[in-house]
């Protein structure tokens, strides 16, 4: 069993934002092709997570995608809950965050790393007392020639800018980000081997 945990925050006024851009990555990686729909083919409320739920198959292992409901600096409750729930250990899990150090355009997939920073990570890192997990760091931090506050960014308060929309040309850098990642990380999922470090840079 692997849990995959996107990061972001609920509500709908939060769609489309930077902050949510591990929403939006487990939307896209629990939809290709390579997974079977086990149950229900939507993301379903589980009360006892504080998470939205999906559950998935490939190759014969369970993959249980998760949107934790918590607020983005609360996430650590909803995956410690998980991770004692099911009995499993780190080493089973990967989470995906956006990433305000790391230019739009970029993703960084690292193991083991004991890199924090991005509020949710660091409280997945508190509440697990170790940083030994998968993580997929995708960038938001604008470049110039997509993102319009390029120019202007270091007077940007940085909790207005994550909690900011995407732009449509940043959105659709952010896609094909989303899709290399997922391109490079389904061999080693379908595999059931560890995912190994690998960097992403399109623009």
């Amino acid at each position: 069993m692997k849990i995959i945990v996107g990061l972001g925050n609920p509500g709908a006024e939060y769609e489309n934002t930077r902050h949510n851009a591990g929403y939006l990555f487990v939307d896209s990686l629990s939809n290709t092709s390579e997974f079977v729909a086990q149950g229900s083919s939507d993301f379903s409320n589980d009360k006892k997570f504080n998470a939205l739920v999906l559950e998935r198959v490939l190759n014969d292992e369970k993959f249980i995608f998760i949107k934790p409901l918590t607020y983005m600096n609360l996430s650590g409750h909803t995956v410690a809950k998980i991770l004692n729930f099911y009995k499993i250990t780190a080493d089973d899990l990967i989470v995906i965050s956006d990433d305000i150090d790391l230019p739009l355009g970029s993703a960084r997939i690292r193991n083991e790393s004991s890199r924090g920073g991005q509020s949710g990570l660091q409280n997945i890192i508190d509440q697990l007392g170790h940083h030994n997990f998968t993580r997929v760091r995708l960038g938001i931090r604008p470049v110039e020639g997509v993102s319009p506050s390029a120019e202007h960014f270091d007077k940007i308060a940085t909790s207005d800018f994550v909690l900011g929309k995407f732009e449509n040309d940043e959105r659709d850098l952010l896609n094909k980000v989303i899709d290399a990642s997922i391109e490079y990380i389904v061999p080693f999922l379908s595999q059931n081997i560890t995912i190994l470090p690998h960097s992403i840079n399109l623009k």
